[in-house]
Order: C-alpha cells, then structure tokens, then sequence
C-alpha cells in the first residue's frame, strides 16, 4: 500500500472533530467548581453524607455499614435480612 493510500484510508475512517466539545467541557467544569464552592461553603450537605462528596466515597459507606453489622452480631443480636426481601417459592 502505497502512502497516498494509506492517507486516503485514513481519511475515510476518521470521524470529524467538533469544537462544540470544548466550551461544553469548559462551562461543565466552571458549573461544576461554582456548585462545590457553593455546597462546601454553605454546608449544603452534612458531614455524616457518604458517597456522591469528595473524599467519601460510597465503600467507606459499606465499610460502616459492615462494622456496624459485625457489632450487633457479636453482642448477640441476630441481624435478620430475610424479612426485608421477599421470596418466591
């Protein structure tokens, strides 16, 4: 394959660039830095919320919620999930 070729082949494939991607990308990230500012200096949002915040994800929220499981169960206090689940016989 010659190179003109090759150019004309890869001319063919390639898929236009569109320069709308980059102010959507902009103003994206400048609403997304206004609202944080905003939640974080209000405290929109109370400290015990896991997930969806920075620096706190959803698994430390799992991690709690598994510390808090293996507490009850070694005090003795039986943690039984079958009744908030319906079953089909």
């Amino acid at each position: 394959m010659s190179a003109a070729e090759v150019v004309h082949h890869l001319s063919a494939c390639a898929r236009p660039i569109s320069p709308t991607g980059i102010p959507g990308k902009v103003m994206e990230q400048l609403i997304l830095d206004v609202s944080s500012n905003h939640v974080e200096e209000k405290m929109v949002i109370e400290s015990g919320q896991l997930g969806f915040t920075k620096g706190k994800p959803c698994l430390t929220n799992l991690i709690a919620f598994y510390d808090c499981m293996n507490v009850w169960v070694d005090r003795g206090r039986a943690v039984d999930f079958s009744k908030a689940f319906s079953t089909v016989s």
